[in-house]
């Protein structure tokens, strides 16, 4: 019974609707009912489902103690500062506790490395060959010759040719071509040849992409020039004297003209990744499994006690 003030299963019993206390085993079902009435404000919690076990827990650890205040309302507002005070910091007690690793493991050391290789050439060669030839050509002869006839003719003939030649081509060739190199490497033989093919699970990977571009261009020119003269004269009288004279002359030019040119032009781009992911876990110093097991054993906390020690105050310190 109480002394002081009055316990605080009385109140939870209030709440829960009781006329008439009541003993264990009924202790949780009281509490069960009325823990959302005595903790009818909101507080800061890491996790809203944890809220059932930690209320729970205070109501049971606090069930027998006297209220440290005259009135329930005053216990309650100096419940809420206090739960609003002390919550944040233990949230992230709370927080730490759900995290997992091995306490045996030294090192956890993950490195991603991504290195990009972007290179661009081109080239362009021109070249020009020209060549020229000439040939002349000459020819004379010269025919005489004297009979003594009666009668006299005479004649001569005259004639000229001349020739030109011009042939001029153009050939001119445009080649591009492309290329895609892809390489995938993966180290973890569980993975199948599918996963390398969607890309997934790659330790590395190259991607190298070229392309290349020709263009040829010649150009020949041939010009021939030829021309040729010739000059027949004949010369008969008769009589006492028959006179025969032929000359005959030729002339004859050639001239070549030859012109090549050539233009290569060529671009190349390729692209490519290294991506890779390492992975280092396990243990690598001298340190004993049983002193590293000691050290984790050292975290350990109860931090639902704690909480409960905080509370403490607001209750009775004299039963």
């Amino acid at each position: 019974m109480s002394t002081y003030t009055t316990e605080l299963r009385y109140i939870l019993e209030s709440y829960a609707g009781l006329d008439s206390s009541t003993e264990y085993p009924s202790v949780n079902t009281v509490i069960e009912k009325a823990r959302t009435k005595l903790f009818s404000f909101n507080y800061p919690i890491f996790d809203e489902a944890y809220k059932e076990h930690l209320e729970s827990l205070i109501c049971l650890h606090f069930y027998r103690r006297e209220i440290g205040f005259e009135t329930v309302g005053l216990f309650k507002l100096y419940l809420e500062q206090k739960m609003r005070e002390i919550m944040p910091f233990y949230n992230q007690l709370y927080k730490s506790e759900l995290l997992e690793f091995n306490p045996f493991y030294d090192v956890d050391l993950t490195r991603d490395h991504q290195l990009k290789h972007n290179a661009e050439e081109k080239s362009v060669n021109e070249s020009s060959n020209k060549s020229n030839s000439s040939e002349n050509f000459n020819n004379s002869t010269a025919v005489k010759s004297n009979d003594n006839t009666v009668q006299g003719v005479s004649s001569r003939d005259e004639g000229k040719s001349s020739s030109k030649n011009n042939s001029n081509a153009k050939n001119s060739t445009n080649a591009n071509s492309s290329s895609n190199n892809k390489q995938r490497y993966s180290d973890t033989p569980q993975g199948s040849i599918s996963d390398l093919e969607k890309d997934k699970y790659l330790t590395n990977a190259t991607i190298n992409d070229a392309s290349v571009k020709d263009i040829s261009t010649a150009i020949s020119s041939d010009e021939a020039t030829g021309s040729e003269e010739s000059t027949n004269t004949h010369t008969s009288n008769t009589g006492t004297e028959n006179k025969h004279e032929e000359t005959n002359n030729s002339t004859s030019s050639k001239t070549s003209t030859l012109t090549n040119n050539l233009t290569d032009n060529g671009n190349r781009n390729s692209n490519s990744i290294d991506d890779y992911l390492e992975h280092v876990k396990g243990k690598q110093g001298s340190t004993s499994y049983a002193s590293l097991l000691k050290e984790y054993r050292e975290t350990f906390l109860n931090i639902d006690l704690q909480v409960i020690g905080e509370l403490n105050t607001l209750f009775m310190l004299l039963w």
